[in-house]
């Protein structure tokens, strides 16, 4: 089976898409739609009260790489 066959006959963008979307959790695309227009996402499952948590994740690892990052820098990209 020729690499063009195989595309013609097995291969399905529209379920290798699905596939895709599928396996994006639902908290991160809440996480980017609230960055680009947080009226739209706001009281739509849109859990701040996890926001200490994820932060004091971030900077353990941000530590652990030895990266200069402070709270108010992981503050900005998650808030």
């Amino acid at each position: 089976m020729t690499l063009k066959k195989f595309w013609k006959e097995k291969f399905d963008i529209l379920e290798a898409i699905r596939k895709a979307w599928s396996e994006v959790p639902q908290r991160q695309l809440i996480s980017a739609w609230w960055k680009l227009c947080p009226s739209v996402v706001q009281g739509n499952g849109c859990d701040q009260g996890d926001t200490p948590e994820i932060m004091d994740e971030i900077l353990t690892t941000a530590r652990d790489l030895e990266l200069e990052v402070n709270e108010d820098d992981i503050e900005e990209l998650i808030m």
